[in-house]
C-alpha cells in the first residue's frame, strides 16, 4: 500500500509540476505606446515602456531595456533617467537610451517614461516615424511593438519690405529694409537654396547692400542658403542703398521730392523638395 500511495503522490507532484510549469516559465511582457500619434514639428510626445517579470517565483535575469532614438527626433527627458546614453551622450537621433534593472524578482512590472521631440524644421508636409525598444533578459531578447508617430509641418515665413529713411530726395541716400520672419519652431519648415532678388525702381542708382547683396543689371541678389527656424525669430533683416539722381529724366519730376515702389520676390525649396515664393 505505501508503494502505491508513494507512486501516487510522485505521480501528483509530478502533474503539479508540469500544471505550474507554464506560469513559473512565463514570457516576460514587453510593451511601448504613445501619448499622441500626430504632431506638428518642434512639438514632443510622451513614450511608455513597460516590462512585466511574469514568472510565479525566481528572477528574471540581467534586465535590461534599450531605446534607439529615432531620426528626425532628440531626447528630452525619462522617467527613469537612462543610465547611459550612447554616442554624444546627450540624446541625439540614432543614438541609445538604456536602462540597466540588473535581476528583477517575479511579479515585477517596471514602467519608464520617455520623452522625444521631433526636430524644428527638417520635415517634409507628413512624415511617419517607426520605433521599436528591445528588452535584454536570461541572454535573450524581445521586441516592443513597433509604434508610430505622424509628424506634419508647413513653411511658414513672411516677407515685408519698408523704406527706413525719410522723404526720397533727389542725390540722397534711401535706405530699404527687407524683413524675413518665421512664426516659430512648431509646425514650420527649414527653406533651402534661398535666394532674395529686389528689382531696383526705375531710376535709382545702387550704393550698397548688406549681408553679400550684390547688383546686377537693375536687380540686387542675396543667396542665403538655408533659413533655419531654429534661427529666426529674431528677423533676418537685409538692407540696401541707393538714390534717385535729379539727372535721370525718370527722377526729373520738377519738385525734387518723388515716390519709388517696387516688389521683392524670396524663392527657396521646401523640406519636400518643392519651390516656395514669396512676393
Amino acid at each position: 500500500m505505501s508503494s502505491l500511495l508513494r507512486s501516487t503522490s510522485i505521480g501528483l507532484i509530478f502533474a503539479l509540476q508540469i500544471f505550474l510549469l507554464p506560469s513559473i516559465m512565463a514570457q516576460p511582457i514587453f510593451t511601448k505606446t504613445v501619448d499622441q500619434t500626430t504632431i506638428q514639428s518642434g512639438e514632443c510626445v510622451t513614450y511608455t515602456l513597460t516590462y512585466e517579470c511574469s514568472l510565479l517565483e525566481g528572477f528574471c535575469m540581467g534586465v535590461t531595456l534599450t531605446d534607439v532614438i529615432p531620426a528626425g527626433f532628440t531626447f528630452d527627458q525619462s522617467t527613469p533617467t537612462p543610465d547611459m546614453i550612447s554616442g554624444t551622450g546627450t540624446g541625439l537621433a540614432g543614438e541609445t537610451l538604456t536602462w540597466d534593472f540588473g535581476d528583477v524578482s517575479a511579479g515585477t512590472v517596471i514602467e519608464i517614461s520617455v520623452a522625444l521631440c521631433a526636430d524644428p524644421g527638417v520635415y517634409g508636409s507628413t512624415t511617419t516615424i517607426t520605433n521599436t525598444a528591445i528588452a535584454t533578459y536570461d541572454g535573450g531578447f524581445m521586441l516592443s511593438d513597433d509604434v508610430d508617430v505622424t509628424v506634419t509641418s508647413a513653411p511658414q515665413w513672411t516677407l515685408n519690405k519698408a523704406k527706413t529713411s525719410g522723404p526720397i530726395y533727389h542725390n540722397d541716400p534711401v535706405n530699404y529694409s527687407l524683413t524675413i520672419s518665421g512664426p516659430g519652431i512648431g509646425g514650420t519648415q527649414n527653406l533651402d537654396n534661398v535666394t532674395v532678388s529686389d528689382v531696383l525702381p526705375p531710376g535709382a542708382m545702387f550704393i550698397s547692400a548688406s549681408n553679400g547683396g550684390t547688383e546686377s543689371m537693375g536687380v540686387i541678389t542675396w543667396n542665403l542658403g538655408t533659413l533655419d527656424v531654429t534661427s529666426i525669430p529674431p528677423a533676418l533683416v537685409l538692407t540696401y542703398v541707393v538714390k534717385y539722381p535729379a539727372t535721370d529724366p525718370l527722377n526729373n519730376t520738377g519738385s525734387g521730392a518723388i515716390n519709388k515702389t517696387n516688389t521683392v520676390t524670396l524663392t527657396g525649396d521646401d523640406q519636400d523638395g518643392n519651390p516656395y515664393t514669396l512676393v
